[in-house]
Formats: structure tokens, sequence, C-alpha cells
């Protein structure tokens, strides 16, 4: 609970595609910013739970990937928020 992620890069994809780069189950006040990660298959966030709540990813360069954020089907997307992200 209460992540914030700032800066990540990784210099390499992620060799399973079916792994998200970053994956929150349950999770509360999570936070990504000012973030570049590389191309990859995978989705760059994998969200899961009804209880995942204020999920915000803000000022992250995301040119390189095809697919931000997955979720299953319990996730309430409505409460993601996507703020000034490069696509």
């Amino acid at each position: 609970h209460d992540v914030c992620i700032e800066g990540f890069t990784n210099r390499l994809a992620t060799p399973n595609r079916e792994l998200a780069q970053m994956k929150f189950v349950d999770a509360t006040g999570i936070e990504i910013n000012s973030s570049r990660p590389t191309k990859t298959a995978a989705p760059f966030l994998f969200l899961e739970g009804a209880k995942t709540t204020n999920v915000t990813l803000m000022n992250n360069n995301l040119k390189k990937i095809d697919k931000v954020v997955e979720t299953d089907k319990s996730f309430n997307v409505a409460i993601l928020t996507l703020f000034n992200n490069l696509k």
C-alpha cells in the first residue's frame, strides 16, 4: 500500500510475454511517474482485485509500450488515473 515508483527504467524486455513488468494485487495508493519502460510484448502494468484503488500513472514516457495497463475482471477501471503520459 502507498507505493510510489519514480524514474523506473529497464534495459531488457520481460522474457516471459505473459508477465507484466509490474503487478499489483489488492493494493491502494499506487503512483508511477517519470518512468520510461522498454518495449515488451507484455503489458507494463497489471492490476488485480476489487480492493485495488487509487492508481495513478503520471508524466511517463510510454511510447515503446503496446499495452500499458491490463486488468482482471474485478478491478474497477474507472478509478485508474492516466495523466500527461507520452504514448
